[in-house]
């Protein structure tokens, strides 16, 4: 018994003195960003699609140059200039976003070691690519929120200071699964109302798929204590938001299809090595 609980208590400090972190630079980040184009990458609700999008090329691109090192370190002021370099637009120009990320010194770490992330498919394909995703800050403030009143629907977003997810890549869709630490709310039009009534979500996962003409098609389920809504949803380009598919639009139904696969993932816990590198204690 002794033993294994000297083992257990061992464990974190042996994982984090293994830990081989590689800082991506920012011209790494600003050549990952540069893949994306076709829609508005400022707009709140274009971002889960940009951020993921961009991770998964900033995780190609590295281990395409060194396979060796699965654990990227993503700064937050290095990604704000990158980003604003992507963008073109000036500090006073940058959405609100941006700013409290480098105001509270949200770093990001990439943990790409995937025979520490999935333990069992039991529903769905296998994805090319998995991740899991750390987002936060050393001790201080639990949380920022923000409202986005530029989107449509608005939106209400919090962000704690300690967000885990893992990020699957299935070539034609992309997945955020166990999502922790995020939350948020539609503040107006029908899911606005739907949210009213439940309170501020929890995300739970999220997938989306984009189409030929650039349109995101995304499926994602939230939950506020016994509640749960999972809805589909199409996010325009520019940023727009409609509930379902748009009217005639029977082009899309496939990506509809697509996102409502079931897929059904055992994983292996997070690494609290990964988490206290980010978060500190």
């Amino acid at each position: 018994m002794t033993s294994k609980i000297f083992t257990i208590l061992i464990l974190p400090v042996i994982l984090f003195a293994e830990l081989s972190v590689k800082e991506i630079t920012f011209d790494e980040m600003l050549v990952a960003m540069k893949t994306q184009s076709g829609y508005n990458t400022i707009a709140t609700t274009n971002v889960a699609r940009f951020q993921g999008s961009v991770l998964v090329a900033i995780a190609k691109n590295s281990l395409a140059k060194d396979p060796d090192k699965k654990i990227l370190l993503l700064d937050d002021k290095a990604w704000y200039e990158a980003y604003k370099r992507f963008t073109g637009l000036s500090d006073e120009e940058m959405p609100d976003y941006s700013h409290l990320a480098v105001e509270y010194n949200q770093d990001q770490l990439l943990d790409l070691r995937k025979d520490r992330i999935i333990e069992n498919i039991t529903t769905g394909r296998r994805p090319e690519m998995v991740m899991n995703v750390i987002v936060g800050w050393k001790p201080g403030s639990e949380f920022y929120a923000f409202d986005d009143t530029l989107s449509t629907p608005t939106l209400k977003v919090r962000n704690s200071s300690q967000i885990t997810y893992r990020v699957l890549d299935f070539g034609d869709m992309i997945m955020y699964d166990e999502m922790n630490g995020l939350a948020g709310q539609p503040t107006s039009g029908i899911l606005g109302w739907l949210f009213r009534l439940i309170g501020e979500g929890h995300i739970m996962w999220s997938k989306l798929a984009i189409t030929p003409t650039n349109e995101e098609i995304v499926r994602a389920r939230a939950k506020k204590g016994v509640f749960e809504i999972e809805s589909v949803l199409t996010i325009f380009p520019n940023g727009r938001t409609v509930k379902n598919l748009p009217k005639g639009r029977r082009d899309l139904k496939s990506y509809e299809e697509l996102i409502s696969e079931p897929v059904v993932i055992e994983y292996y816990p997070i690494d609290p090595a990964t988490i206290k590198y980010i978060c500190g204690e």
